[in-house]
């Protein structure tokens, strides 16, 4: 852009920094830069994202100090280090783009791509001067621990009610059914096997959650998710082997007759 972008920019953090008024607008920032890419010129709503982007590669454009640029060839001579092939295409690069800017806010991001016919490997190393890092949600999930209690049949030959609340349990993308077993393993002091996962619905269990299933995945609205405690002594004699269903276990109908557990959950 002939520098007129970075002499707005140079402009906007002079009067930003040392300008005599409290206000500041970058309108002359904005036409410089809404001059070279479209969408910016108008007063739509942008991804800021991109602006950013946009902005950076532009001022190391228009502060590149190489002026001759000159294509470099990229050696694929194999079996070489990480380091070295990294340094090769820094080095290519600062060849036609040397700027202060890549100075600065320049780094690379690698890329392995394998030949499925031939097996060969090819390892580059490009240029990135932004990451994009997703910001955490706090999620909330209800669980219902069911706890292993002994307990004596009554009169009527039926097991007696064990009272038990829900629990809000804060969880992140990446929490899955094995974490949370982790810690209610190590709060109750019990073995992490006698711990059984599931998805219960309209006061049905559903189906059962592997160790590697991510409990983001649960949809917050009508499903709970119960953590039972099912020491050896409860363990199904000949249990029956769980039906797969896109590569997720889910609980048998003889395998919930076994569990011989009558919640209530009102008190």
């Amino acid at each position: 852009m002939g520098g007129k972008l970075a002499c707005s920019f140079a402009a906007l953090i002079k009067e930003m920094w040392a300008g005599s008024d409290g206000r500041t607008a970058p309108s002359d920032l904005k036409r410089t830069l809404g001059s070279k890419i479209a969408r910016f010129s108008g007063y739509g709503q942008q991804d800021s994202g991109e602006l950013v982007n946009y902005l950076v590669d532009l001022l190391s454009e228009d502060l590149n100090r190489v002026v001759d640029k000159k294509y470099s060839e990229y050696s694929e001579e194999e079996g070489r280090s990480d380091e070295v092939i990294a340094a090769e295409y820094w080095s290519n690069m600062q060849g036609r783009n040397n700027s202060i800017i890549n100075d600065l806010m320049t780094g690379q991001t690698k890329s392995t791509v394998t030949c499925l016919t031939c097996g060969f490997i090819s390892i580059t190393f490009d240029p990135m001067s932004s990451v994009i890092a997703p910001i955490p949600q706090r999620l909330i999930i209800d669980v219902l621990h069911v706890p292993y209690v002994p307990v004596e049949k009554d009169e009527e030959d039926e097991m007696k009610c064990v009272r038990m609340p829900y629990l809000d349990i804060e969880i992140s993308d990446s929490t899955t059914a094995l974490d949370l077993k982790q810690k209610y393993a190590t709060r109750l002091n019990v073995d992490i096997n006698d711990l059984f996962m599931a998805i219960k619905v309209n006061d049905q269990v559903k189906k059962h959650l592997g160790d590697n299933y991510k409990l983001s995945d649960i949809d917050p609205k009508g499903f709970f998710t119960m953590i039972y405690h099912v020491p050896p002594p409860m363990a199904v004699e000949n249990p029956v082997e769980p039906m797969i269903k896109d590569g997720e276990a889910e609980i048998t109908k003889d395998e919930l007759v076994e569990f011989m557990f009558y919640v209530d959950t009102d008190g």
